[in-house]
């Protein structure tokens, strides 16, 4: 099979896999030639409780302002899934960082 790349709108999104997550998965993806995070979440396998964590995800993103903190760039939502767009990240996640690395001093 071979990979293409997808557009949500705007968005070019490659079929680089980062990461699997509880309720989604990440994607590395190229905004006007810069890397970026894509977090995506299928919507039709959300509960309405799941709905509703999501939401509050996308509340604090928004909010958060710190260097120390991945910046939040965008959200698109469409029939079947949400995209959560974020600062991308060389070392992934902090969970996959502490794994390799080991705890923070």
């Amino acid at each position: 099979s071979q990979n293409k790349d997808k557009r949500i709108q705007g968005y070019r999104v490659t079929p680089r896999k980062l990461d699997k997550e509880h309720l989604g998965m990440s994607f590395r993806v190229q905004l006007e030639g810069e890397e970026v995070a894509v977090k995506v979440i299928n919507r039709d396998s959300l509960g309405s409780r799941n709905i509703s964590h999501i939401e509050n995800e996308i509340l604090a993103l928004k909010s958060c302002k710190s260097e120390q903190i991945v910046k939040f760039l965008d959200v698109k939502k469409t029939a079947n899934s949400y995209y959560i767009f974020l600062e991308y990240c060389e070392d992934g996640s902090l969970e996959t960082y502490i794994k390799q690395k080991g705890k923070l001093e």
